[in-house]
């Protein structure tokens, strides 16, 4: 059985939750960076701040989308969700089927130090400074991280 299987209610659940919803945000997303690109509907600072914070949500539903396909609980297909998380994995740069290895071991040692993903923070060896320290590291270069 795999760490990220489901029981049938499970994923019924899960699918009644929006489905066409989550798949707004590709073409909003998309949407929201022509806008930008071509300064539509006007150059104003007011439109730009608007379609930018329009654009940076629906980018973030990318990832939460992108989550969802390494679950593989995006849609009820899973050739789907393989397309798509590739698709998203090119778009947000990490490669769908590292993320995906890596989130399934991330969920067999959730809140443990060899949990990677929270890393340090699940690791009572580093000290409360360190991961203060790291905090602001990750906030302002999350991507390297």
């Amino acid at each position: 059985m795999s760490v990220t299987a489901f029981t049938s209610d499970e994923q019924t659940a899960i699918q009644e939750k929006g489905f066409v919803w989550r798949m707004v945000c590709f073409p909003a997303a998309s949407f929201g960076l022509w806008a930008l690109a071509w300064n539509w509907p006007s150059d104003a600072l007011v439109s730009r701040v608007v379609m930018t914070c329009f654009t940076a949500y629906f980018m973030f539903c990318w990832t939460s989308c992108f989550h969802e396909t390494a679950h593989q609980t995006l849609t009820r297909w899973r050739w789907l969700d393989i397309l798509i998380g590739r698709a998203l994995g090119t778009a947000v740069y990490v490669p769908y089927t590292v993320y995906r290895e890596s989130h399934i071991r991330h969920h067999a040692y959730v809140n443990r130090p060899n949990d990677w993903e929270l890393w340090p923070y699940s690791n009572p060896n580093c000290s409360r400074t360190f991961r203060q320290v790291f905090v602001l590291f990750d906030i302002l270069f999350g991507f390297v991280v």
